[in-house]
């Protein structure tokens, strides 16, 4: 394998908050075909398995993408599996399995080239050293620095498959490990230890001042976590209504995407999401799906090893670790993905057919320092029950209006996790995904941001599938507070920092955003209980003070509902104005949701409650 092509119009962070230039990648390489490609081409040209034109064809994509010859072969359908092993025996004869890695150097050439899947060197019971590789054609490339670390060096054939499963038992657990800690601790959920003397006095002021006045103080609270809110949803609302969206360009040249696939006990969608990846348009031989998987997941690999994945697309599987989420996993697959941009769809997701077109072009046009691009999310079964259309319509806001709004005031942008789509050198230079944060993409947002990276909102839609039943939508929802609490209480604790990074307007918007929604719906229990037990006690009616609060209330909530009718008014029919009244139904199980949430911030703060997926399916995708 070789180097990744450069993203068009891809450059360094801004320089006032410029990242540590990454490292060189050990995937590096050159991108012109070899005499080993060459000789391979002849071989398969010879036996009749490829024809001269497309040979003629994948020579040039593969100069153009820097790849091997085989791959492009394969990855374009142009030479069966069967055919190119038989061709590659002539190179060299296949491994005795299973693999015995050798001991390598951590710095030296030859481990590099094990960490990118090129070339392995196995232990051998006599002076040659046996160096496997998928692409035994390649030998000629790794020859002379091999030998030059390794002494006396000989290729054998074994598959990408086989030289995974052979560094398992050392190498792949030490990344596994990486990929907990690939995020700086100062910026991961990791470090939060015990509250610090500042929040223990307050939490000290709080108690005394609910005992003294209990009502005044929750609901000063609550109504000033509203406004917040309400201002900061108004302020993007207003900012998306007066932007046009980029116009849709072509994509001046190809560029490899590598999309990573997180999955979970999926034993009812792989066959369904890999026919929806086939519908996406982008060259086979520039597109590298991983799915990633827990390695104890028999469910999920029994799936895929049933749903004959093309050779674009492979299986990635986690070793275990400490923690057990979504961005473990996605840490770990980036060391073994090999693009320039590195996206993520879901298990369930549908994305339209020109995403990574649209994807592609716009990073090639978007200034320099936009690192991420963030699609639409809207749902392919929005009519099952009154739970999704209330969820349907607050995407449509969400999404639609309240994103793009605070992207365009230059605001940090809490991303959604999925359809997202990074350069790789800015995803890498902050550290990947926070492993221990229950909502990573939030967090990510945040931490672009702080690094001087911006985030746009990009012209394209995937569907997925909305929770349809009350007990997992308050699962669900209870993920998401529990992780935008823990990702609040990580960036607030330095207030200092945290201002100099986000200035002012972006530090006002990041407490309002991340505090508001948990605020509300935490204080609603003991709010009221505070109003009933007040009547009740002393049976008088609300004065001035609490009826102004309420005439507050009701406009601030009043901004809420209005964004959501407009939001739904301009989906294009993925929601209905009316569905908004649905979604006031919701608040009973928010408010469930939030306090389930704060109690596993204090039991279970790593824990994933997962989403189970498959039980509907996309419009006019068919039976399995």
């Amino acid at each position: 394998m070789s180097v990744d092509p450069d993203i068009p119009g891809a450059v360094a962070a801004p320089a006032a908050e410029r990242p540590a230039a990454p490292r060189p990648s050990p995937r590096a390489g050159h991108r012109f075909a070899t005499s080993g490609d060459a000789a391979l081409g002849a071989v398969l040209t010879n036996g009749g398995a490829v024809a001269p034109a497309d040979l003629l064809r994948a020579r040039g994509r593969a100069a153009l993408l820097g790849r091997p010859l085989g791959e492009v072969l394969a990855a374009g359908r142009m030479v069966g599996g069967a055919p190119l092993s038989v061709a590659r025996r002539r190179f060299a004869p296949p491994a005795d399995l299973p693999l015995a890695p050798l001991a390598l150097d951590p710095a030296g050439v030859a481990e590099g080239l094990a960490a990118s899947g090129r070339a392995m060197p196995l232990r051998a019971s006599g002076p040659v050293v046996p160096v496997a590789l998928p692409h035994p054609e390649d030998w000629p490339r790794h020859a002379a620095a091999l030998r030059a670390e390794l002494g006396p060096c000989r290729p054998v054939g074994a598959s990408r498959g086989a030289l995974r499963l052979a560094r398992a038992g050392g190498p792949a657990e030490a990344a596994a490990r990486h990929a907990e800690r690939r995020c700086p601790e100062a910026d991961s959920v990791r470090s939060l230890g015990a509250p610090a003397v500042p929040a223990l006095a307050l939490a000290a002021a709080t108690l005394v001042a609910l005992a003294l006045a209990p009502l005044a103080v929750l609901g000063g609270a609550a109504l000033a976590l509203l406004l917040a809110g309400a201002v900061l949803r108004g302020l993007g609302l207003a900012a998306a209504l007066r932007t046009a969206a980029p116009a849709r360009t072509r994509a001046p040249g190809p560029v490899r995407i590598t999309m990573l696939v997180p999955l979970l006990r999926e034993d009812r969608i792989a066959q369904r999401l890999m026919r929806r990846i086939e519908a996406v348009r982008w060259p086979r031989d520039a597109l590298e799906v991983l799915l990633v998987h827990e390695a104890d997941d028999h469910v999920t690999a029994r799936a895929l090893a049933a749903a004959r994945l093309p050779g674009w697309a492979r299986a990635v599987a986690v070793p275990p670790g400490g923690v057990r989420t979504k961005p473990r996993a996605l840490n770990y697959a980036l060391g073994e993905a090999t693009g320039a941009i590195v996206g993520i769809w879901d298990a369930e997701d549908a994305p339209e057919a020109a995403q990574l077109e649209t994807v592609a072009a716009r990073f090639a046009a978007a200034p320099r320092e936009v690192a991420c691009l963030q699609g639409r999310l809207a749902f392919y079964n929005p009519r099952e029950s009154w739970l999704t259309r209330a969820f349907a319509a607050d995407y449509a806001t969400w999404f639609g209006l309240v994103l793009p709004g605070l992207a365009r005031l230059g605001l940090p942008v809490p991303l959604g996790g999925t359809t997202l789509f990074f350069r790789r050198e800015a995803l890498e230079a902050v550290g990947g995904w926070d492993a221990h944060n229950v909502t990573e993409d939030a967090d990510l947002g945040v931490r672009l941001h702080r690094r001087g990276w911006r985030t746009e909102i990009v012209d394209t839609e995937t569907l997925e599938e909305a929770v349809a039943r009350p007990w997992p939508w308050v699962r669900q929802r209870s993920r998401w507070i529990k992780g935008y609490a823990l990702t609040w209480a990580v960036h607030a604790r330095r207030p200092r920092v945290l201002w100099r990074d986000l200035g002012p307007a972006g530090f006002a918007a990041f407490h309002a955003h991340f505090l508001s929604g948990i605020g509300v719906l935490a204080l609603m229990p003991p709010l009221w209980a505070a109003i009933l037990w007040r009547w009740a006690a002393t049976g008088a009616a609300p004065g001035p003070a609490l009826g102004g609060a309420g005439a507050l209330w009701l406009g601030a909530s009043g901004v809420h509902v209005a964004g959501q009718v407009l939001g739904a008014a301009r989906s294009g029919g993925r929601a209905r104005p009316l569905w908004v009244l649905a979604g006031l139904l919701t608040f009973p199980l928010a408010v469930a949701a939030t306090w389930k949430a704060l109690w596993e911030v204090a039991v279970a703060p790593f824990w994933w409650d997962k989403t189970d997926h498959g039980q509907a399916l996309p419009e006019g995708a068919g039976p399995i």
